[in-house]
């Protein structure tokens, strides 16, 4: 059994899955199975606010078997309305957690023998009754704890005081429908960790038989947090790479200047204020930021080589990625970006952070520089921008080295550890 909100993964572990015969059913919020209600909601959506219908209908994988997927649009209609009834948005973030579990229970587990969620979302209610009644349980920690997550903010916000907005969320894709960033951005706001997505995680952790991460920073966090090194695996993310054309990172540049592309919300968490820096450094690359704003208005500045292009759907942003020469993204913190592996898809050299949790070798796929580290990130994309053959062998090792990561071989990973769980 599957818990996810929103995409996770754009469904790869319930599709992964249901291809080894090892799907027995999907629990999320919503989920559009084709029908006349999915038209109207979406139609409903798009008036309430623009762009939400199309996103309602994009949650859709055409191979899942739509009759495994139980969804509960009337929960995320009472989670939604009941925002108002509690003093902070926080304490709504973990009751919508709880309310989701309870749900879930009340449908029951069906014929599973295994539960398979992500932390911050998943309920801990939920991993201990299903591991007391015998079910393995495995969540996967798709950021860095909220403790490194909290540093790193804390980090950013001193030294980009004007920057330090509401935080994006808890790196999810649909936060909004379960009141998960509106917490995390009051724990912030209030200049502490916040408690209660502490507490959740660290309540997760221990209801869980194994945590699962897709990168070693996340995992290096997870041990610093208390969690038993045996107990986590490093499983890297699954991409389609066919999705991707490989024409970013070779094209001739000709008359126009070397295009360095981001992918990702345009604030202090994916480090911004750094790849302006490097920008300023670097007049003749050009820079395209594709994301949405996160920041107060008039504060990126207005830079004759940096453009905003904003929020694009999601296959417009492979076609833009066909036209960079290379994928520039100096996070803070992440679990291992996805904007990254999809760069690596498109044929992009990557010019990265090790706190991204890409799975970029040094000089390798790419150049691994710390995220503060502006000369030495500059040095990265200047080398890069004046070396054609080298954006091309280096776009052309990150390509094969994703096209490893299929949906088959992560599921195969995971059925690997659910069966030593039922061995042990």
């Amino acid at each position: 059994m599957v818990v996810q909100d929103g995409t996770r993964l754009h469904y790869a572990v319930p599709v992964g899955l249901q291809r080894r015969g090892a799907l027995e059913r999907v629990y999320t919020d919503w989920y559009a199975k084709g029908g006349v209600f999915e038209r109207v909601a979406s139609a409903v959506a798009g008036r309430i606010r623009r762009g939400s219908g199309r996103r309602l209908l994009e949650r859709h994988s055409a191979e899942l078997d739509a009759r495994r997927v139980y969804r509960s649009a009337g929960l995320v209609v009472k989670q939604a309305r009941a925002r108002k009834r509690f003093a902070s948005p926080e304490a709504h973030w973990a009751w919508c957690s709880e309310t989701l579990g309870e749900w879930i229970l009340s449908r029951g587990f069906g014929g599973g023998t295994a539960v398979h969620g992500f932390v911050r979302n998943i309920s801990p209610g939920l991993c201990n009754t299903a591991r007391s009644r015998g079910l393995s349980v495995v969540v996967d920690q798709m950021i860095a704890p909220m403790h490194e997550e909290h540093r790193q903010w804390e980090i950013q916000r001193e030294r980009f005081p004007e920057w330090a907005t509401t935080p994006p969320g808890f790196a999810a894709s649909d936060a909004a429908a379960s009141g998960a960033a509106a917490g995390h951005a009051a724990g912030h706001a209030a200049g502490g960790v916040p408690e209660a997505v502490q507490r959740i995680e660290e309540a997760t952790w221990s209801a869980a038989h194994h945590v699962t991460c897709a990168s070693e920073y996340v995992r290096r966090g997870l041990v610093e947090a208390g969690v038993g090194a045996e107990k986590v695996t490093v499983l890297p993310y699954p991409l389609d790479a066919s999705r991707f054309s490989t024409a970013g990172g070779v094209r001739v540049a000709g008359p126009r200047a070397v295009t360095a592309g981001f992918v990702g919300a345009v604030g202090l968490r994916k480090g911004v204020p750094y790849l302006l820096q490097v920008a300023a450094r670097l007049p003749g690359v050009q820079f395209e930021l594709v994301g949405p704003m996160t920041v107060p208005p008039g504060v990126l500045g207005a830079s004759p080589n940096v453009s905003v292009v904003g929020t694009l759907p999601r296959s417009a942003i492979a076609e833009r990625m066909a036209g960079w020469d290379m994928f520039v993204f100096p996070s803070t913190c992440e679990g291992s970006a996805v904007a990254v592996m999809e760069a690596m898809a498109s044929g992009l050299p990557v010019v990265t952070s090790p706190n991204s949790g890409a799975p970029i070798r040094d000089g390798v796929e790419g150049f691994v520089r710390a995220y503060d580290d502006v000369e030495g990130l500059a040095g990265a994309v200047e080398r890069l921008a004046g070396d054609r053959a080298l954006r091309r062998d280096m776009g052309q090792a990150g390509r094969e080295a994703v096209a490893r990561q299929t949906i088959d071989a992560y599921a195969d990973g995971l059925l690997r550890i659910f069966r030593e769980i039922r061995k042990r």
